[in-house]
This record gives C-alpha cells, structure tokens and sequence, in this order.
C-alpha cells in the first residue's frame, strides 16, 4: 500500500462518503444461468 492511498483513505473517512453495493441473484433456466433478481443499495458513511 503506497502512501497516497493511505492519504485518500483517512481523507474519504473525515469528510463521508457514498458507496454502492450490488447483490445478484442468478436462477438456472434449462441451460442458462438467468437475473433472477438485483437489489442496489446506496450506503453513506458520515463523517
């Protein structure tokens, strides 16, 4: 780990950020792997 990021990190964390996180969800039709289902959700880390 460089020192640059070490410096972003601990500067994201004192000012907040956003992130999103994915989850999906994968069902077998005959032969084929379908998108059954895909839930995003948007996470924000205060300050």
């Amino acid at each position: 780990m460089e020192q640059n990021d070490v410096v972003s990190a601990l500067y994201r964390r004192a000012l907040g950020y956003d992130s999103v996180e994915v989850i999906e969800e994968y069902s077998k039709d005959e032969s084929d792997l379908v998108l059954s289902k895909k839930k995003v959700t948007k996470k924000s880390v205060p300050p």
